[in-house]
């Protein structure tokens, strides 16, 4: 394959935009605070455009139009793209249920004759996508996913083989998933309220237009068994993994991928549902955007099916080693940044255990049943998040969570 052609077959993502209460951009997902300055429905839903349209469009619509100036694709007087070679992919599993269900409810109690005809397009499943690529005028295929949470990860390959098929140079991928009275009461838990949004380019289109790319979709795995697809998408070096954006909080134990920092978009997010692997790639353009490295895992995961994909820094970006991410990763590293639910987390992850099990005071031996091997595994885990040596003496204190932080912090303060 020569260069033309592989520019033409890489797929690059230009452009990240979120509509996410309380976040004002992507870089806001890793260090979710929900403060000042982020997104706002209250006012942000407002406005002529998204006038007669359901809560979920709204959201999608406004993180489409975010995305779409992050990528230089927005101009004064609106969309600047070649809307009939500009695909939509849209991942929803609850997007429009509010709709379908008001009408069933509708013709329930008062017979079909009460339902109105404006409202019913709003019922489809491909209502949201239909409505993307009506008000920013994009004419080329357009694809609905709505099958749990791999949908994300789903729709942003679906996106890539758009491109691949030359269908589209480029593609808007959403994700969205909406909160209100009938999301709550099927998942019983709360939705994210928010839509994100990726714009995807072949690299050969992305240079002849403007060289935006933020970052590269790596390898793409999809299958029943968990471990073959970690081991497929990470290759032989996952301790080469800059960040893991993982879709349960929890490593593989046959796996092992070891790295320095796991983010649970969920965690802080609420269920995230078919938004989850668009929000994570918006994460992923976010941590390159800092100078973050890669590569960045994403994964997503169902009783039946486990998705992974990677995503590669941007062409020209540094690399680092191993050893000098590392040293990148803990040289900002304080007694006070030690923080207990990422550390709760860490210790999770290493004993292969739910986060809510991990207690303050409960005893790693007796109360969690944690072996004397597994526990060695603390010791390297640390030196690789905090950059702290942990002695054979000093590991003998190590017992709760508490203790490991106060040892933590012990270590950084004398460094």
């Amino acid at each position: 394959m020569n260069s033309e052609q592989t520019a033409q077959a890489t797929v690059v993502v230009t452009g990240a935009g979120l509509a996410v209460p309380g976040l004002a951009g992507p870089g806001d997902l890793l260090h979710a605070t929900g403060g000042d300055g982020g997104f706002d429905p209250e006012t942000g839903l407002r406005g002529r455009d998204l006038r007669h349209k359901d809560r979920a469009t709204r959201l999608a619509l406004r993180s489409v139009e975010s995305a779409l100036r992050d990528a230089g694709l927005y101009g004064a007087d609106g969309p600047a793209l070649d809307g009939t070679r500009t695909a939509v992919v849209v991942s929803s599993n609850t997007g429009n249920y509010d709709s379908v269900c008001g009408y069933v409810d509708t013709a329930a109690r008062q017979t079909s004759r009460a339902i109105s005809a404006m409202g019913l397009p709003h019922t489809s499943t491909s209502a949201i996508a239909g409505w993307i690529a009506s008000n920013f005028g994009l004419r080329g295929p357009a694809v609905t996913l709505c099958n749990g949470a791999t949908s994300g990860l789903d729709a942003v390959h679906w996106g890539r083989n758009l491109i691949a098929a030359d269908r589209a140079d480029t593609v808007v991928v959403t994700g969205v998933e909406p909160h209100n009275d009938v999301v709550q009461k099927l998942l019983g838990a709360r939705a994210v309220d928010g839509a994100a949004t990726v714009v995807l380019e072949s690299a050969a289109h992305d240079a002849e237009r403007a060289d935006r790319a933020r970052a590269v979709l790596g390898v793409h795995g999809r299958g029943r068994d968990h471990h073959e697809v970690l081991c497929g998408a990470v290759g032989s070096r996952p301790e080469d993994i800059g960040l893991w954006l993982t879709g349960d909080r929890e490593t593989d134990p046959a796996q092992r991928v070891t790295v320095g920092r796991h983010v649970a978009l969920q965690d802080t997010l609420g269920e995230c549902g078919g938004a989850l692997g668009v929000l994570q790639c918006a994460a992923a353009v976010a941590h390159f955007d800092a100078g973050g490295d890669g590569p960045v895992l994403a994964t997503a995961r169902t009783a039946e099916l486990s998705l992974a994909l990677t995503l590669l820094p941007p062409p020209g970006a540094p690399r680092l080693s191993s050893s000098e991410r590392k040293e990148q990763n803990v040289s900002h590293n304080t007694a006070d940044s030690v923080d207990l639910e990422e550390l709760r987390s860490l210790m999770a992850a290493t004993f292969e255990l739910a986060p809510e099990d991990v207690t303050d005071d409960a005893s790693f031996t007796q109360d969690l049943g944690v072996d004397s091997l597994t526990t060695l595994e603390i010791a390297t885990r640390l030196e690789d998040r905090y950059g702290v040596d942990v002695t054979d003496e000093e590991f003998k204190s190590i017992s709760t969570l508490l203790s490991v932080r106060e040892l933590v912090r012990r270590k950084l303060a004398e460094a």
